[in-house]
């Protein structure tokens, strides 16, 4: 870690994660670095510890078979429902590669398929 936060080049180097593909996830909007955005030459985006976590819980459903389109789902509603991402549980199905995120309610669970 560089001074505050993490570089792109460090988040990628320590969750093993091509930089194109964060890169196509930040540009998408799925992901956004929440210390420093880039904007034009020089102003690098820097990623929070938070951030760190969000990237590598988004890789490893990625390497479940959680879908882009799941993937988005479940941001979407995160940000509707003002739930911090911490408060629901991320769980994937082997047998139908997608996956599932609860939160605390009962009954409260997305389909990422």
């Amino acid at each position: 870690m560089s001074g505050r936060g993490f570089s792109t080049p460090e988040v990628c180097r320590s969750i093993g994660l091509p930089s194109d593909t964060l890169y196509t996830w930040m540009y998408t909007g799925l992901i956004s670095p929440s210390i420093t955005k880039p904007q034009g030459r020089g102003n690098r985006a820097k990623w929070s510890f938070h951030d760190l976590v969000a990237i590598k819980t988004v890789h490893q459903l990625r390497q479940h078979g959680v879908s882009m389109q799941g993937l988005r789902r479940m941001v979407r509603y995160i940000q509707k429902s003002g739930y911090p991402l911490k408060a629901g549980h991320l769980m994937t199905s082997s047998t139908e590669r997608h996956g599932l995120m609860s939160f605390p309610r009962p009954g409260q669970v997305i389909d990422l398929r």
